[in-house]
C-alpha cells in the first residue's frame, strides 16, 4: 500500500491547489459582480453557472478516497511496528475519510435541490440550508482526520514508522485541524498546511521505495 499511498497523497495536494483556484480565482469574481446584491449573486451562481459549486463537491469525493488510500498505507506502517493506538487512529481515519465524502455528496444534493427552486431568494434560502450542514460535517471530518494525524504522529514519535521530523510535522498538522474544527475561519490555513503535508509524506513514501 506504499506506493498507492505516495501517489494518493501528492493527487491529494493537487486537489488542494484545485479547491484554491476554483475558489480564489473562480467563485470570487463571480461573486463580486453584484457585492450590493449577494443573494441574486449567489441565486446566479447556483441557477446558472453551478458548475464550480459542484466541482468542489466532487473535489471533496475525490480528496475522501485518497485519504482513505493513505490511512490504510499508513495503518501498514504503524501495524508493522506494533505500535500502540492504531486501531483508535484508523477509525478516526476511516471516520475523517466517510464524513468528508458524505459533505460532498450531500453538497451536490445542496446544489441540485436549490436549481429547482424559483426565485433568487427561495434558490439562496435552499441552498444555503444544506450547505450549513455541509459546513457542519466537514467540520467533524476536519475533527476526525486531526485526531488521526495526533494518535498517528505520537506512535510515530515513539515507535517509528515516520522520520522524527515528519511525525513532528504530521503532530503540527494535526494540532491545526483541531484548532480548525474550534475556529472554522483556520479551514483556508488547514487546506495550505495540507497540501504541503501531503507533498511531504507522498514524496517520502515513493522515494523510500524507489531505494528499499
Amino acid at each position: 500500500m506504499q506506493k498507492p499511498g505516495g501517489i494518493a497523497s501528492l493527487l491529494n495536494a493537487l486537489i488542494a491547489v484545485a479547491n484554491l483556484v476554483i475558489v480564489f480565482a473562480v467563485l470570487g469574481p463571480a461573486l463580486s459582480y453584484a457585492p450590493r446584491d449577494s443573494i441574486a449573486a449567489t441565486a446566479a451562481l447556483v441557477k446558472l453557472n453551478p458548475a464550480p459549486l459542484i466541482a468542489l463537491e466532487v473535489l471533496k469525493l475525490l480528496s475522501a478516497a485518497c485519504g482513505l488510500v493513505i490511512v490504510l498505507a499508513i495503518r501498514e506502517r504503524m501495524t508493522a511496528r506494533t505500535a500502540p493506538n492504531v486501531r483508535w487512529a484508523m477509525l478516526a481515519g476511516f471516520a475523517g475519510t466517510a464524513l468528508l465524502s458524505l459533505a460532498g455528496l450531500v453538497g451536490v444534493f445542496a446544489i441540485a435541490q436549490a436549481g429547482r427552486a424559483g426565485a433568487a431568494d427561495a434558490v439562496v434560502s435552499a441552498y444555503e440550508e444544506l450547505s450549513a450542514q455541509v459546513t457542519y460535517i466537514g467540520l467533524f471530518a476536519l475533527l476526525a482526520n486531526g485526531v488521526w494525524l495526533l494518535l498517528t504522529a505520537s506512535a510515530a514519535i515513539k515507535r517509528g514508522g515516520l522520520p522524527l521530523r515528519l511525525a513532528h510535522f504530521t503532530f503540527l498538522f494535526g494540532a491545526l485541524n483541531v484548532l480548525g474544527f474550534l475556529l472554522p475561519p483556520l479551514a483556508i490555513v488547514v487546506l495550505l498546511i495540507g497540501l504541503v503535508w501531503n507533498v511531504t509524506f507522498g514524496l517520502f513514501v515513493l522515494r523510500e521505495g524507489e531505494s528499499a
